[in-house]
């Protein structure tokens, strides 16, 4: 599939504005380590596209999407409102401490209220919105993971790591089954997936563990750092805003969203055992182009108008869906899954290395 005319425009207009208004320099050391110009326009438009999807649909109140399940009101919206408690809370947890180190926050998931007749306000949601709080309740494998229960073997034994790992796969295939069938359905099921892949990567450890396993690699060098910087969220350092302060600010360098398609071709450079400065140098580059990213989503115009909202009131769900056909995030889904014993350790070390330990919220000296 290709890209709609509109978005191409797009597109050839953001490398031009890269490359006018980004030293030469700069640009010949970002995209001298396999990172291309083409990686991060794609991402660029991937998350204006994103955001084009999410604020132009609408809202509906809590009740809507009970009815729509069929269930009992009252039990299902005690149900929710711990939900969206819990996450609240796991947030909030995450961004204190987060802020304490860096000074800065995240966004939180946004649960606004909605008065309905005489009935009490309730929360309101987009299709998307209600599908992202409700699938830490339906999903083990993201609950296990938010929780920290997924690297204990105490906590999660061998089989039902492989049931959980097995009813997330059974999910993506589901969502995957919507791919393509229409613009509505290619955005939706796409940006379910992106969101699963963005924030805890289940795939990518096991790619990294059966690689491993492939080359009898047990560990490699900085193991944290490198799996932080294509995986997790965090504030990094730039060398853009010296460069180019006109075209880069502070907040380009908190990373949300990493490369997830780009980060596959590194799967031997990532386990790499021996500590070099050609890793280093792919791993800066990653970094960069993630700050690349936001500050070209954060700084250009188009037409008057901050580009993601250029793309998001001036093209259509047809323009979005275009990007989502090229950036197709389902190629990153590892289906049944062959879980061995090295396997399972192997991905239960990097997610207690990668995720964040809300126990420990009280210790300064203990980073996210």
């Amino acid at each position: 599939m290709a890209m709609t005319p509109v978005i191409r425009q797009i597109a050839d207009d953001i490398g031009y504005f890269i490359l006018h208004n980004y030293s030469r320099e700069y640009l010949e050391t970002l995209f001298s380590n396999d990172i291309t110009i083409e990686d991060v326009i794609i991402q660029v438009l991937v998350l204006c596209c994103r955001y084009a999807y999410l604020s132009n649909t609408e809202k509906h109140p809590l009740s809507y999407y009970i009815m729509q399940e069929g269930r009992e009101f009252e039990p299902a919206r005690k149900e929710h409102e711990r939900t969206i408690k819990y996450t609240k809370e796991k947030s909030d947890q995450f961004n204190d401490r987060f802020e304490k180190n860096t000074g800065d926050r995240f966004r939180s998931p946004n649960f606004s209220l909605e008065k309905k007749s005489n009935r009490f306000p309730e929360h309101a949601f987009t299709p998307f919105e209600y599908w992202e709080q409700k699938n830490i309740h339906d999903m083990a494998l993201v609950k296990a993971i938010v929780e920290r229960r997924l690297p204990s073997s105490n906590k999660i034994p061998r089989e039902r790591f492989i049931a959980i790992s097995d009813e997330y796969d059974s999910s993506v295939n589901q969502m995957k089954e919507n791919y393509g069938r229409d613009p509505e359905s290619t955005m939706f099921c796409s940006l379910q997936f992106f969101t699963l892949q963005t924030i805890y990567g289940f795939d990518f450890y096991y790619e990294l563990a059966a690689r491993m396993q492939e080359l009898s690699i047990k560990e490699f060098p900085d193991m944290q750092d490198r799996l932080m910087t294509v995986t997790g969220k965090y504030k990094c350092m730039s060398i853009l805003p010296d460069i180019c302060p006109e075209t880069a600010a502070d907040l380009d360098r908190k990373i949300e969203y990493p490369l997830i398609l780009q980060r596959r071709r590194y799967l031997n450079q990532i386990i790499n055992t021996e500590k070099n400065l050609n890793t280093d140098l792919l791993l800066a580059s990653f970094i960069e182009a993630n700050v690349l990213t936001n500050a070209v989503r954060t700084h250009m115009p188009y037409n008057n108008l901050p580009l993601p909202e250029y793309i998001a009131q001036k093209t259509a769900i047809e323009d979005w869906a275009s990007v989502f056909d090229v950036y197709d995030v389902f190629q990153t889904f590892v289906p049944q899954k062959k879980w061995t014993n090295t396997r399972i350790k192997t991905v239960r070390r990097m997610f207690d290395l990668s995720s964040f330990d809300y126990s420990k919220l009280k210790n300064h000296e203990n980073r996210p």
